[in-house]
């Protein structure tokens, strides 16, 4: 079960997802539809057709709608005179770029070397791929093409991006899904490209809703048995498909032809953009990945200050950039919007006003990308700064970081003044916000302000900074993080403790590295009392002296303290350049001292204690006086039996 929660999560988390872009969708069609004509955005509601049971449908099969059949046919399957002729140098970059990028993929498939899993569907079929990538960059090229060859063109795609997202699910049931549904989707393009008529069209709608309907509804059955009465994101799929099927029968069936052809169409789209979207996110991230782990781009030093932050914000970058391609077409697909374009310029547009404030979609986004911006900014520079400025001059660790924390402040303000200015707020009128804030500070946020200025303190006068070693409250650690509120220090036993800033600028703090990592270390030696303190004195210098971590300047003095209750008491005092190797160090010399004392065979006496008793009970003498148990001779006792 603690395995299944994450899946869960997950799953959950997907159905919000969806559930938030309906919701939008539904949003966004009751906010466009007033600017549009009345009568096209209530036109999907109307009945514009016969129905299939009414007789006058029927009547439309004739000859004249044959000859119609065969008229757009013949329009349909011509080429114009000279176009392939104009054409013909894309034709021959396509080929040559289909033979060039599958034969490319063939090879780099058949090295050892291993390849991103975000690209391995890309090197199982390389000539789908390297044909599905000559067409998506070469279809570009052609200007105004004829219906025929621009459904060789989609027929061919479509095929290649089945074989390709094929092999990049792992489930068969799901893989016969897809290709039904590319197979739909090239027969729906065929028709449509040969001029059908539209009875011959409806037709074909109603019966593929009528297939579709149970096919959708067994599969979501047969998706909730398989995780044992779970649903999940697929499941909801179908149920929607199943959905869709029957209001596109319904409305086929009793007339409202252009609802069931936006339906159908619609969720094929759909279906097919959510696939490319997911292909493009495994190539994309897969591209990203390739480039982070060349060696010329892995060596930089650059590179490795940022570490892993580097490929984990180029993905977010990429996720966030397709994400939104992907919703601006969905709204095209669901004819909300005639092209991307116009969908970005209508949502940008759209306008609240809030008082005297007007805020825009387009305020709104630039602020928030503005903001985005300037946290990648201020990560990039710093990491610049500190591999080519910082680092090479030997800048104490403190020092590195303060500087690195007051850029970051730095341009994080510049990039607030400019994203409130891009979102049209002017900072006259920031007196107002200024006014509460400083109620807000009066009554409960003193605390707060005490931190942010300590923590300003603590990064100007730098009493203690990264790296140093200190001591609060007999807590032993080292600071690894001074933020705005809080500092944070990690002990010897690897924790972390977070101390408010303006502890470490109004109370004691021991900071053993504020200038040096020299310390000094202590070590407290005891000897019985008769042995030769001289030799005491010669073995700890030489102790001493043979420890390579003891400094020679300040000296090494052993020094006798005193006569002590049980012991004569000495001291050994040895420097040492690293703080942090003083317990090491200190149980170092322990172990030597004792070794070398058994040798010279100096005793290091225990404590001993002598007890006098001035006062006794007066029954504790009887007790004394008697003899012990075993000589108290116990009754003989005779059993007897009857």
């Amino acid at each position: 079960m603690k395995q299944r929660l994450p899946q869960i999560a997950n799953r959950g988390n997907r159905v919000l997802i969806l559930c938030a872009v309906s919701i939008f969708l539904l949003w966004t069609q009751v906010v466009l539809a007033a600017d549009k004509p009345t009568a096209d955005s209530g036109s999907l509601l109307k009945r514009d057709s016969a129905a299939l049971f009414d007789p006058d449908f029927y009547h439309q099969f004739n000859q004249e709608l044959t000859d119609e059949l065969w008229q757009n046919f013949e329009r349909a399957t011509a080429i114009p005179a000279g176009h392939i002729q104009q054409h013909s140098w894309i034709i021959v970059l396509q080929l040559l770029a289909a033979v060039c990028c599958g034969w490319l993929l063939r090879r780099r498939a058949r090295k050892p070397e291993p390849i991103s899993h975000d690209w391995q569907f890309l090197f199982r079929h390389p000539w789908a791929g390297g044909l599905f990538i000559a067409l998506c960059f070469g279809g570009l090229l052609y200007i105004d093409p004829p219906a025929l060859w621009l459904w060789g063109l989609i027929a061919l795609g479509t095929l290649t991006a089945t074989i390709l997202i094929c092999a990049m699910l792992n489930r068969p049931r799901l893989r016969r899904v897809i290709i039904i549904l590319a197979t739909l989707f090239v027969i729906a393009e065929s028709l449509q490209t040969i001029g059908l008529p539209e009875p011959f069209y409806r037709v074909f709608l109603v019966l593929v809703c009528l297939t579709a309907t149970p096919l959708c509804l067994a599969a979501a059955k047969r998706q909730i048995l398989r995780n044992e009465g779970r649903i999940d994101l697929l499941g909801i799929a179908f149920y929607l498909g199943t959905l869709v099927g029957i209001i596109g029968l319904i409305a086929g069936v009793v007339g409202f032809a252009r609802l069931t052809d936006r339906l159908v169409e619609a969720s094929l789209g759909t279906v097919f953009l959510i696939l490319f979207a997911h292909m493009a996110l495994h190539l994309a991230e897969g591209g990203v990945n390739t480039i982070m782990q060349l060696d010329w781009v892995r060596e930089r030093h650059l590179v490795q200050q940022l570490g892993a932050q580097a490929e984990q914000r180029l993905n977010t970058l990429v996720r966030l950039v397709i994400f939104s391609y992907t919703f601006l077409f969905l709204l095209v697909i669901w004819n909300l919007f005639g092209s991307v374009a116009e969908a970005w310029t209508r949502l940008m547009n759209i306008e609240y006003v809030i008082g005297e404030l007007h805020l825009s979609v387009e305020m709104v986004v630039l602020a928030v990308v503005i903001l985005y911006l300037t946290v990648i900014i201020s990560w990039f520079f710093q990491a610049t700064l500190d591999t080519q400025v910082l680092t090479p001059r030997q800048m104490d660790l403190g020092v590195r970081d303060s500087i690195k924390r007051l850029l970051h402040y730095a341009l994080v303000l510049i990039g607030f003044s400019v994203a409130i200015s891009m979102a049209g707020i002017g900072l006259e009128k920031f007196a107002i916000l200024a006014g509460a804030l400083g109620v807000g500070i009066g009554f409960g946020l003193q605390n707060i302000v005490n931190n942010f200025v300590s923590g300003l303190i603590l990064l100007f006068e730098r009493p203690v900074k990264v790296g140093d070693t200190i001591n609060i409250d007999d807590q032993w650690g080292t600071i690894t993080k001074i933020g705005l509120r809080s500092t944070v220090f990690e002990t010897l036993d690897r924790a972390e403790i977070i101390v408010p800033n303006s502890d470490l600028i109004s109370q004691k703090v021991t900071n053993w590295t504020l200038t040096t990592d020299v310390s000094r270390i202590v070590l407290t030696v005891g000897v019985a009392y008769g042995s030769p303190l001289d030799k005491v004195l010669e073995i700890l210098m030489r102790v001493a002296k043979e420890q390579p971590d003891v400094m020679d300047d300040p000296p090494v003095s052993a020094i006798f303290t005193g006569f002590g209750d049980s012991s004569l008491d000495f001291e050994l005092r040895v420097w040492i350049t690293d703080i942090n190797k003083r317990l090491k160090v200190k149980s170092e010399l322990g172990l030597a001292v004792d070794r070398h004392f058994r040798e010279a065979e100096i005793s290091i006496p225990f404590p001993q204690r002598d007890l006098h008793l001035r006062s006794i009970e007066a029954n504790l003498h009887g007790l004394m006086s008697s003899p012990p148990p075993e000589a108290i001779v116990q009754p003989h006792r005779t059993d007897t039996t009857a």
